[in-house]
């Protein structure tokens, strides 16, 4: 074997020589390895490398730093020319690097495996001191994991991570660069053992690489369940549900948002091993540390998530609600009376809005019995409806009307179901004092701010709330039908807009004044984004996405809101966007337009309800006063 060692180490010294080694590398190379064989042939030893380890680190303390440094680069060297005849040398910087030492070698058999192949991933990908860092991270893991039970990687769960984690920083508030290394490699073949399908992707998110406050311990629940690696089966579903975001124009910043609030609730679902389900989702918002913004959004990706998983579907029409809804509160024997009174509704084809009044006015009902300790439909009487209707409070003797309709109509559907007397529904009064006031119109200064905007229009959004503000104004349009025009409704060569009314569902076609028109215009070349597949063919479009069409009316009343706020004004108490159709209407009554005319352009269903507008033409009510001696004496 002697002369072996010493055929090998003349070979390598030959070969450091032909590639231009230094004098003084060479020399560190010669002493070493003629040290190495007078200890081989003092000894009478065979030689191994393990046994040339255990030499050099039995005379460590008799040597200087460097030279120690030198031996164990010389042997390092050594080694991987008698593995595979290499003589090129990455950085030794302990004796773990020698594969002989590796401890690595003492793991479990599908660990060592896996490490020795990720290793070999590493070096395909970063320098070599990088995987020199990284492999050492690793190793050190797969012994921690190992010494805790751990055969292969598919039996992990996040438990090992976190306590791995929490005795890596052992409360410093900053770790070391190695260490930091250490973690990266860490991260990197957690990532590549989760593309291997062991574990969930999530988990190479645990680690925390600047500061040693692991921020998933505050999420622990007092009764964790026992899913294993329960979020592993959703993970997948997550790019494809954000890929279905293309098609309502998401933009790539907005769904990376998303999957981080995924990240975060998947970890949570491993922290206490909890499968998903929607009672999970109301627990982890609720050990959210504020409800700000990032609550807000974190409750909007989770809850369209499972609307996601419900359908399969991303609807942006699809309503949901951060508060709890009031007929959920109420006990099941009501809550079954007002889900069968909607149903019913919904049946006969009623809009959606008349539907959310008859649960709105069902549930107001039913939470005042069940204050009252009513528990069961036998137990409603006249008195406490009547008691019920008096205190029932709305802003307006309208409101209190068609709220007491609805009430009527319930009583109605329960008496059917044989479950109150027949006659109850007489116990709600037909009718409320009506109120009856002057109709509000704009003033000139509003009207002026209105034009003055126009002109100034610049931004998409200002364009949008010009060409909006400006139908109403000009053409006296509900806000309902303004939202929900289409571009193939207008012909711009007979400067027509023709549509079938939201409200009465009348067809009607209008002239388009050259404003309205040049507004409108203007609009969908300069300020109208590219919409999602849900706004095609609409005028107006949301400006951020969902790039759909308008849910509701709402954007009308912002932006006569917005139109006069840039001016310094406000609308008056009370008044929303009707305002517009109301100064509309007075505008032609003005210019002396018979009724039939103003009837004719609002899209009335009766002549008699323009009528209201009668009032505000003051200069020909003062032509028709009556005497004092037809109302009496004073």
């Amino acid at each position: 074997m002697l002369f072996n060692l010493e055929s090998e180490t003349s070979d390598i010294i030959s070969r450091l020589e032909k590639t231009g080694y230094s004098e003084s590398v060479l020399a560190s190379h010669r002493r070493c390895y003629d040290s190495l064989q007078a200890h081989f042939s003092m000894s009478g030893l065979a030689f191994t490398m393990v046994e040339a380890v255990n030499w050099l680190e039995e005379c460590k303390a008799g040597w200087s730093y460097n030279t120690y440094c030198q031996y164990r680069g010389a042997l390092f060297r050594l080694e991987r020319y008698l593995l595979n005849g290499d003589i090129s040398r990455t950085m030794c910087w302990s004796i773990d690097d020698f594969v002989c030492c590796d401890s690595a070698s003492t793991l479990p058999t599908q660990l060592c495996e896996m490490y020795v192949e990720f290793k070999n991933v590493l070096a395909a990908k970063f320098c070599k001191t990088s995987v020199y860092n990284y492999s050492q991270g690793c190793k050190n893991f797969l012994l921690f994991i190992a010494e805790r039970g751990y055969a292969n990687t598919a039996e992990l769960t996040i438990d090992p991570i976190i306590e791995y984690a929490s005795e890596l920083y052992c409360g410093a508030r900053r770790i070391s660069g190695q260490k930091t290394g250490w973690l990266a490699g860490i991260v990197n073949m957690l990532t590549y053992i989760a593309e291997h399908g062991d574990i969930p992707c999530c988990y190479s998110s645990v680690l925390p690489r600047n500061t040693a406050e692991l921020q998933l311990l505050p999420l622990k629940v007092q009764n964790p369940g026992s899913a294993f690696q329960p979020s592993k089966a959703l993970e997948p579903l997550v790019p494809q549900y954000l890929s279905s975001l293309d098609e309502m124009r998401y933009n790539n910043s907005s769904k990376a948002l998303y999957a981080n609030d995924f990240t975060n609730f998947f970890l949570f679902l491993e922290l206490n091993h909890m499968e998903y389900s929607e009672e999970a989702v109301e627990i982890w918002l609720d050990k959210q540390s504020s409800r700000g913004a990032f609550w807000e959004r974190r409750r909007h990706t989770l809850t369209l998530f499972k609307h996601y998983l419900r359908t399969g579907s991303t609807n942006k029409n699809f309503v949901y609600t951060w508060q709890p809804l009031q007929i959920d509160a109420l006990p099941e024997w009501s809550r079954n009376i007002i889900l069968g009174f909607v149903a019913e509704r919904q049946r006969e084809g009623l809009a959606k809005t008349t539907l959310t009044m008859c649960r709105s006015a069902g549930c107001r009902f039913f939470k005042f019995l069940d204050f009252k300790g009513i528990s069961a439909p036998q137990e409603i009487t006249p008195e406490i409806v009547k008691e019920f209707h008096n205190a029932d409070r709305h802003a307006t003797p309208e409101s209190k009307n068609a709220y007491g309709t609805k009430i009527r109509q319930l009583l109605s559907y329960m008496a059917e179901q044989k479950l109150v007397p027949l006659n109850l529904f007489l116990a709600i009064s037909t009718q409320c004092a009506p109120r009856r006031t002057i109709v509000s119109v704009m003033s000139e200064e509003m009207i002026a701010a209105v034009y003055d905007y126009r002109e100034n229009a610049r931004t998409a959004l200002e364009l949008r709330n010009s060409a909006m503000v400006i139908l109403g104004l000009r053409m006296g349009l509900r806000a309902s039908d303004i939202v929900n025009l289409k571009i193939e409704n207008f012909n711009w060569k007979k400067k027509t807009v023709s549509f079938i009314q939201k409200k009465t569902n009348k067809a009607i076609t209008l002239h388009v004044p050259i404003e309205v028109g040049n507004s409108v215009y203007k609009y969908l070349m300069n300020g109208r984004p590219q919409s999602g597949a849900d706004g095609t063919g609409f005028v107006f479009i949301r400006h951020f996405a969902p790039f759909g069409s308008m849910e509701t009316a709402a954007p009308c009343r912002y932006a006569l809101k917005n139109v006069l706020s840039a001016h310094g004004l406000e609308l008056p108490r009370g008044q929303g966007f009707h305002i517009t159709r109301k100064t509309f209407a007075t505008s032609l009554l003005a210019s002396k337009n018979s009724l039939d005319d103003i009837s004719n352009a609002l899209g009335h269903a009766l002549q008699a309800t323009a009528e209201v507008y009668l009032e505000r033409d003051e200069d020909r009510m003062r032509l028709c006063p009556l005497p004092f001696e037809s109302v009496g004496a004073l």
